[in-house]
C-alpha cells in the first residue's frame, strides 16, 4: 500500500506523539509526605479534582 505525503504525516506525527508519551494521565490523588516540595506529585490537570493527603500536622508544605 502506498502512502501520500499527508498520510505519512499524519503517521509520523502519530509515531512521534506515542513514543515521547505526550499526555500523561492525570492524577486523582496527591501524596506528599515528608515536607518538600521536590517529593509532591505530578500530573495535575485542569479540570480534575484531586484528593491530597498530609503524612503528619507539621507538615508544612
Amino acid at each position: 500500500m502506498k502512502l501520500n505525503w499527508k498520510q505519512r504525516f499524519v503517521a509520523l506525527m502519530f509515531v512521534a506523539a506515542a513514543g515521547t508519551g505526550a499526555q500523561a494521565a492525570c492524577l486523582v490523588t496527591e501524596v506528599e509526605p515528608n515536607d518538600s516540595d521536590s517529593s509532591a506529585s505530578v500530573g495535575l490537570c485542569s479540570g480534575v479534582n484531586v484528593v491530597g493527603s498530609i503524612s503528619s500536622s507539621s507538615d508544612a508544605d
